[in-house]
């Protein structure tokens, strides 16, 4: 990561300016759901246990979960 870091940033940039979110609330996001994930080990069951107890609960946030969690699992 470190080596792409420009690149990453570049990115995270321009997906911000397409979405109208700022980068940083973007991060948040995913800083948040990443670590629903992590402490769940996985269990996606665990893990939407956990954004319902943030009240955050809503249909999209849970295919964010979703994408999330299959991009961090090995195939």
């Amino acid at each position: 990561m470190t080596k792409r870091r420009a690149e990453i940033q570049g990115v995270w940039s321009e997906i911000g300016k397409l979405s109208g979110i700022p980068p940083l609330n973007l991060d948040s996001v995913v800083w948040v759901l990443g670590g629903l994930l992590i402490n769940s080990s996985f269990n996606m069951n665990k893990a939407v246990s956990g954004v319902r107890a943030l009240g955050v609960y809503n249909e999209k946030v849970l295919e964010l979960l979703h994408l999330l969690g299959g991009r961090c699992i090995d195939k």
